[in-house]
C-alpha cells in the first residue's frame, strides 16, 4: 500500500522524527521517498515591517536558500537512516503546496511533524497537519512523541468499514516490520454498533456479540497475515479511551480512520480522530 511516501519538512525536530518514521516504513517496504518543502511567502511578509516588506525579492531569495539548506538536511538525515529521496520546493501555503505535490507525486502516505501552532499564528496560518489530513487523497500519518521504533500498533474499530481499512493499513505496516497489532473497540452508550439497534445496547449479551462480530472480521483481515494480534475492548467516550489506552499500554502508533465530516458538522460536533490528534501523544495514522 505504501509504496510512494511524501514528508512535509520544516526542519524543525518535529519534522525530523516524522522522517525517522517515514523512513522505518520505508526501510521495511521498500518505499520511495519524496520529501517537500514549502517557502510561505505571505506568512513571512505578515511578520514584516512595511519597510522590510519592499524587499521582497531578498525575501524570496532567503527563503529559497532556506529550502535548500532544509531539503539537504531532511536528505542527509535520511540517509543516515538507510533511505534515499527525492526533494520537492514549492512556495505557498505549507497544506496546498503539500497537497498539491502529494497529488502530482499519487503518494500512498503523506508523513508530516505536529507542530502545534498556537494563538496568533495559528488564527493567521492555521494548523498545516490539520489542514493536510481534512483534504488529504490519502492517509496522513502525524509524528507525535518520541517513539524511535513501530513494535506496536493500536487500531481503533468502531464497525465501520473505514475503521477496517485502519485495520488493513495498519497491517501493511505491520507485517513488514513485524509489530503487534492491539485492535480497540470502545462501546459507545450513544451510538450502537453497526448492525445493531439502539436497545441492543442494554441487553446482556451485548458486549459480547459485538466482541464476536470484531474478531470475525480482524481474522478474515489478519489471520493469513502472521502478524501477531489481539482485540481489547472498553466502554467510555472513543477518543478519551483511545488516547488513554494508547498511553497504557506503550503503543508506539494508532491508527484510526477519520470519517470526513463537513466542516460545519466538524464545527459542531467534531470528530474521534481529530480529538485523538490533539490528545494523544503518540504518533497518529489517519485513514481517510
Amino acid at each position: 500500500m505504501f509504496k510512494k511516501i511524501l514528508i512535509g519538512s520544516d526542519g524543525s525536530g518535529d519534522a525530523l522524527h516524522a522522517a525517522h518514521l517515514a523512513a522505518l516504513i520505508a526501510r521495511a517496504s521498500h518505499s520511495e521517498i519524496i520529501v517537500v518543502n514549502s517557502f510561505n511567502m505571505a506568512a513571512a511578509l505578515a511578520f514584516l515591517t512595511p519597510d522590510a516588506m519592499a524587499c521582497s525579492e531578498t525575501i524570496i531569495d532567503s527563503g529559497k536558500e532556506g529550502q535548500k539548506e532544509t531539503l539537504k538536511g531532511t536528505s542527509d538525515f535520511l540517509a543516515v537512516e538507510g533511505v534515499s529521496c527525492r526533494t520537492r520546493a514549492g512556495i505557498g501555503h505549507p497544506v496546498e503546496v503539500t497537497l498539491r505535490v502529494a497529488a502530482e507525486e499519487k503518494a500512498d502516505l503523506i508523513v508530516l511533524g505536529n507542530r502545534g501552532l498556537h494563538g496568533f499564528e495559528e488564527a493567521l496560518l492555521g494548523s498545516v497537519s490539520e489542514g493536510v489530513v481534512l483534504h488529504a487523497h490519502c492517509p496522513v500519518l502525524i509524528s507525535r512523541g518520541k517513539a524511535l521504533q513501530i513494535r506496536q500498533i493500536l487500531v481503533a474499530v468502531d464497525g465501520s468499514e473505514l475503521s477496517y481499512k485502519a485495520l488493513q493499513a495498519a497491517g501493511e505496516i505491520a507485517k513488514p516490520l513485524k509489530s503487534k497489532i492491539v485492535v480497540l473497540n470502545v462501546l459507545d452508550s450513544a451510538k450502537p454498533f453497526p448492525g445493531f439497534e439502539p436497545d441492543d445496547i442494554l441487553t446482556a449479551d451485548y458486549a459480547l456479540r459485538v466482541r464476536n462480530r470484531v474478531l470475525e472480521r480482524m481474522d478474515e483481515e489478519l489471520k493469513e497475515t502472521g502478524i501477531e494480534y489481539r482485540l481489547c475492548q472498553e466502554t467510555g467516550h472513543p477518543a478519551e479511551v483511545i488516547a488513554t489506552f494508547a498511553a497504557a499500554n506503550d503503543a508506539d502508533l494508532i491508527v484510526v480512520g477519520s470519517h470526513g465530516l463537513g466542516v460545519f458538522q466538524r464545527a459542531l460536533l467534531g470528530s474521534v480522530s481529530d480529538a485523538v490528534l490533539h490528545h494523544a501523544e503518540r504518533p497518529i495514522l489517519i485513514v481517510r
